[in-house]
């Protein structure tokens, strides 16, 4: 034969290998043998996806976009760039697969892996472990004081003097609310800043002002009574229970009405009134001369001795006179006895006890008669029972008594030449 020597029925012109039978165009291409199985160059035989790598080099020659060149493109199931080495799935390496691990691109976080609060990274891979907001009541920790306590949280009402920052505001006092700087365990009123151990106490507010109990708020002198009762009370010696001491010019027993000074209520204190226990006696009496009180508070004022010659009225018998006492020389038949022996010196026999002397009316109302037989100078005298004078006239036979209270008197009659005299009662009437 000259041609078609491998009897393939086609001629050398047509037959690329005319010494195989199995090589022609009427043959199918057999990829990747190195042969032109059916003698067409554009039947490919290698790098079938044309994407310019042999099938040697090409891990999956019908798909251009899988060749050595091609970037890898992780998690779909393909080796996309020929490289085993090129990981497709679990990333990290930390041996989970993106279909259990939440970032496969951080080999520390993985299903197994120790949740890490407040990273922002679900580190476990489980969003039922709390990254954030760990006790659950609405705010992270960016916002919550105490992140492991709902009861701790910006809605929270503060609960003071619990040492806890219950609504997370540093401006919310939990302690020392006055801002006296002193905590509750120090101030006695924690919500008035005027009360703290370092103010001054003011007594009688019915406040512990300096939170100490011991300084005293009422009863300061300790008497047992407070200032409503006790009208000093910085002295003990004065409350209601101590006795009045008078003249001391203190109210002792913290009572007005018990008398301190006046105690005889004649408007004159002691100071004024030499008798301050008996009314009538003060600088306003009159002096009722001897009666042994110096009546008008005044020592000038005479109560014995009236004429100062140095006898008591018991001893002379004529006080409004200095020239008649005991130590007088008498003046016969005068009718004076100036020597108070009881009678005048006389050169006479005249005895008045024996001149008929007749009173009348006894008792009187307006006037006393008085009678007497003879020519005798005479002196009639009336003194009350105490030896007060009353009135006296020389010579005269009518007495006025009309000015006198009602009582019993004394009328003395006196020779004024022999000093003789004698003594008569009367009786006033209205």
């Amino acid at each position: 034969m000259d041609d078609d020597l491998d009897q393939d029925g086609f001629v050398l012109a047509e037959d690329c290998d005319d010494n195989n039978p199995d090589i022609n165009p009427d043959a199918t291409e057999e990829p990747y043998n190195g042969i032109d199985d059916d003698c067409d160059p554009t039947t490919l035989d290698d790098d079938l996806d044309q994407d310019g790598f042999p099938l040697a080099e090409d891990c999956d020659d019908n798909n251009p976009n899988i060749n050595p060149d091609v970037v890898e493109e992780p998690y779909n199931g393909i080796d996309d760039d020929c490289n085993p080495e090129t990981l497709d799935d679990d990333l990290d390496q930390d041996g989970f697969p993106l279909a259990n691990d939440c970032d496969d691109t951080d080999p520390e976080i993985f299903p197994s892996g120790d949740e890490i609060p407040y990273n922002g990274i679900d580190d476990d891979c489980n969003p039922a472990t709390l990254d954030d907001d760990l006790d659950q009541d609405g705010f992270v920790l960016a916002d919550d004081c105490d992140d492991n306590n709902s009861d701790i949280n910006p809605n929270v009402v503060e609960e003071p003097y619990n040492g806890i920052d219950d609504d997370c505001d540093p401006a919310t006092l939990d302690d020392d609310l006055d801002q006296d700087g002193y905590p509750l365990a120090d101030d006695c009123d924690d919500n008035n800043s005027d009360i703290n151990p370092d103010a001054t106490e003011e007594p009688y507010n019915g406040i512990d002002d300096d939170c100490d109990p011991t300084t005293l708020d009422d009863d300061l002198d300790q008497d047992g009574f407070p200032l409503a009762e006790d009208c000093d009370d910085n002295n003990s010696d004065i409350n209601p229970d101590a006795t009045e001491e008078p003249y001391n010019g203190i109210d002792d027993d913290c009572d007005p009405a018990t008398l301190d000074d006046d105690l005889d209520q004649d408007g004159y204190p002691l100071a004024d009134d030499c008798d301050d226990n008996n009314s009538a006696i003060n600088p306003d009496v009159t002096e009722e001369p001897y009666n042994g009180i110096d009546d008008d508070c005044d020592p000038a004022t005479l109560d014995d001795d009236l004429d100062e010659d140095g006898f008591l009225f018991a001893d002379d018998c004529d006080d409004t006179n200095a020239e008649i006492n005991p130590d007088a020389t008498d003046i016969p038949d005068n009718g004076i006895d100036e020597d108070c022996d009881g009678e005048d010196s006389v050169t006479s026999s005249v005895e008045l006890s024996k001149t008929g002397i007749e009173i009348y009316p006894i008792p009187a109302t307006d006037i006393i008669n008085i009678k007497i037989e003879g020519q005798i100078d005479f002196q009639a005298s009336i003194f009350d029972l105490d030896g007060r004078l009353i009135q006296t006239s020389v010579n005269e036979s009518q007495l006025q008594v009309h000015n006198m209270p009602d009582g019993i008197f004394l009328l003395e009659i006196k020779d004024l030449k022999s000093g003789q005299r004698i003594v008569e009662k009367i009786v006033v009437v209205r």
